[in-house]
């Protein structure tokens, strides 16, 4: 398990190293493959919902790529501790919510209160900060199981 998470976070910085410009629907359309994968592979079903085709948002290569780690990271995360059966990767509308929002969810076990936070969720937190963006942990689906909610700030020039 470890050669293969080493294995998806080397595709992922192929995927963001040959990313052209700044495309967000590109970068997260390639990861959208990438997690199927993954997530079918372990058994979870996933629900990818994004309401516009063509994600407005900018971001550079580096902030891609942290994108990426933090998404591969929550994935993980879910594949290796929540006993899940289904997650649910939101992409918020840009004509409704300012910036760019990305929320994670999944209906497992969620966190005991009385487990100190692991590495998983320190290395979320660090590459939201690397982001510049604000990160939020919240229950998951229906209730149950854990959700990430990260917001991107609006940026000059950010949008197209």
């Amino acid at each position: 398990s470890e050669l293969q998470a080493g294995l998806h976070d080397l595709r992922l910085v192929v995927d963001a190293m040959d990313h052209t410009g700044d495309d967000l629907g590109y970068a997260l359309s390639t990861f959208r493959a990438r997690a199927e994968a993954q997530l079918r592979a372990a058994g979870i079903a996933l629900d990818w919902v994004q309401p516009a085709e063509r994600v407005s948002h900018r971001i550079d290569t580096g902030g891609t790529l942290h994108l990426f780690r933090f998404m591969q990271e929550a994935v993980t995360n879910i594949v290796r501790h929540s006993g899940a059966s289904r997650v649910r990767i939101e992409i918020s509308d840009p004509d409704t919510q300012p910036g760019f929002g990305l929320f994670i969810s999944d209906n497992g076990t969620g966190l005991d209160a009385s487990v100190r936070e692991g590495r998983g969720l320190a290395n979320l937190r660090r590459r939201a900060e690397l982001l510049g963006a604000m990160l939020t942990v919240e229950p998951g689906l229906d209730g149950r199981g854990l959700g990430y909610a990260l917001r991107l700030p609006v940026r000059e020039g950010a949008k197209s």
